[in-house]
């Protein structure tokens, strides 16, 4: 097992009668900004970069159901049907079960779909990937995280010499929860250390009790901490989303970050949010 995986073997069913990831209203919400970001993306780019990739790092069944019974469709087929189309999509998946359910759901796309059956941590299904996705592309990699799932040294060795923008799941409420308890070694620190992929961390908790923040501060500085671990590793331009996703208890739960070789996909990232997905226009974007 090289990552953090927290996934049980139950899964609900969908109406096509396959396996679908739970989820909350929130998750429709963040799927609205990352299908205009597709786009928008790749509407802006078709001419200049005819060659452009996805990859999901943590794919999942293609489909999702609300508690209530909402359905709506998962990143991998969002991806998948994007016009104009990704020239390829690698979906990365550990589970066998959703394996399984991916293929169903993305059959009418085979010829451009490749699953990848693993863990993204595992350097081997590194290997993989980077061999899926040719060093001439251009490409948008999908880190949605349902924690800290993915490995710093991860997007570090998936990214090296590839033209490859990130548009990562940050999850606030997991840092806020349990950064402090894992400094003092409460719970096992490991996992931020490999998130991190610095112990630097322990630094900006340590610095945060000090002076006393809330735990919201302490998460927006280890957000910012984030950032500039990006940063060396190449990606200059990083833009948090202004809209923080919540829980219906009004608590925030993650922020969606893009990470960027190039300014001009910063400027595509901004326009998701002109319109949001309450359907108002968003506030002025800097």
């Amino acid at each position: 097992m090289f990552g953090p995986m927290t996934r049980t073997s139950s899964y609900p069913i969908a109406k096509d009668g396959l396996p679908a990831r739970a989820s909350g209203q929130w998750a429709k919400e963040k799927l609205y900004y990352v299908e205009r970001y597709f786009t928008i993306f790749n509407r802006g780019m078709y001419i200049r970069w005819p060659r452009r990739f996805y990859v999901d790092l943590m794919a999942g069944p293609g489909r999702c159901i609300t508690a209530n019974g909402d359905e709506f469709a998962g990143s991998p087929v969002l991806a998948a049907e994007s016009e104009p189309h990704f020239e390829k999509c690698v979906f990365v998946e550990s589970e066998p079960v959703l394996q399984e359910a991916l293929k169903a759901r993305t059959l009418a796309f085979a010829e451009r779909a490749r699953l990848v059956a693993g863990d993204c941590n595992d350097p081997a299904i590194i290997k993989r990937i980077r061999r899926e996705v040719p060093a001439t592309a251009l490409s948008v990699t999908f880190v949605d995280m349902l924690g800290l799932d993915v490995w710093f040294s991860t997007l570090a060795a998936l990214t090296s010499g590839r033209r490859m923008d990130l548009l990562i799941t940050l999850q606030v409420s997991d840092m806020t929860r349990n950064a402090a308890s894992a400094h003092a070694e409460q719970q096992d620190p490991e996992r931020f250390e490999r998130f991190f992929g610095s112990p630097e961390w322990r630094r900006v908790v340590a610095d945060c009790a000090s002076r006393r923040t809330s735990n919201v501060d302490l998460a927006t500085a280890l957000t910012q901490f984030y950032i500039e671990r990006l940063a060396s590793i190449g990606y200059p331009h990083v833009h948090e989303l202004h809209v923080l996703m919540k829980n219906t208890r009004n608590a925030p739960l993650y922020r969606l970050v893009l990470a960027a070789r190039h300014e001009r996909a910063v400027t595509f990232f901004r326009s998701i949010a002109k319109i949001e997905h309450s359907g108002q226009r968003g506030l002025a974007l800097e």
